[in-house]
């Protein structure tokens, strides 16, 4: 089974937005054109931006306002090892217990 995420060979999804929005020269297309060939994740987002059209402020406005919230901040930090302490780890694992039990 194939990994369905961006990776780092991967054209950003402004690249993409101007691909599909023909802003980008036939001649200087051929990398993406490559990539598409062997990517189906941003085949996929290209077909969205097919569906959804966008211009590339949307997307910078989107980027810009993505905050990924604390909790999940640290948790992220904690996995890639840039914290050895896991306490981030433990704060969040009890705040969705906590959390799971009023659900119930």
């Amino acid at each position: 089974m194939t990994n369905f995420s961006k990776s780092t060979d991967c054209p950003t999804s402004l690249t993409l937005v101007a691909f599909q929005n023909g802003d980008i020269p036939v001649a200087n297309s051929g990398d993406i054109r490559r990539h598409l060939t062997e990517c189906e994740f941003c085949v996929a987002e290209v077909e969205f931006y097919e569906r959804y059209p966008q211009t590339a402020e949307d997307v910078l406005e989107k980027i810009e306002a993505a905050e990924i919230p604390e909790p999940l901040f640290q948790l992220a930090e904690a996995l890639i090892g840039k914290k050895r302490d896991l306490r981030s780890l433990d704060k969040l694992r009890n705040e969705i217990d906590r959390a799971s039990e009023i659900g119930n």
